[in-house]
């Protein structure tokens, strides 16, 4: 089970994150944040975000400096480039200890109407990434994201409508 879940909002180039989900005794605890703004490219809520950007948002973004945070920090331009392109072909991103050194996930998108990104929820754990735990949480946290986008006016073959 993810150790947190994150709602972040785009303010382009940057992101921030308004609110927080954890599990805790086994209940659910929601607080209200403003975590940022963070380079968009620093985290998983964010390079989603930033792959779903048109392409000149994304080569802007890219073109700012992403300074190194933790020794595994990813800030060669050329190869965050090519994984936003792979972001955009499977549909969430990953981070792997790059922003917080004790802390890896993944990143769905949120769309709004016209296709472009209205946010993103981000899936926190703390260790390096998992391959295993992102295979098993990924698809339903890409279903959810997929309803709530629908209920902002984004519609897709994939998306359907909660009664």
């Amino acid at each position: 089970m993810p150790a947190n879940v994150n709602l972040c909002l785009p303010t382009f180039p940057q992101g921030i994150v308004v609110e927080s989900l954890t599990a805790v005794g086994g209940r659910l605890t929601s607080r209200l944040v403003e975590s940022g703004p963070f380079h968009l490219l620093a985290t998983a809520v964010g390079r989603v975000i930033a792959a779903f950007e048109t392409a000149e948002n994304r080569e802007a973004v890219l073109r700012m400096p992403l300074p190194a945070a933790t020794p595994f920090t990813r800030n060669d331009s050329a190869t965050l480039a090519g994984e936003l392109a792979l972001v955009r072909e499977r549909g969430y991103a990953t981070i792997d200890r790059e922003h917080v050194e004790t802390v890896s996930g993944f990143a769905v998108p949120l769309f709004r109407a016209g296709g472009t990104p209205a946010g993103a929820i981000g899936f926190a754990r703390p260790g390096p990434l998992d391959e295993e735990f992102v295979q098993q949480h990924v698809t339903v946290a890409r279903e959810s994201a997929d309803r709530i986008s629908w209920e902002l006016g984004w519609r897709s073959g994939q998306a359907a409508r909660l009664s």
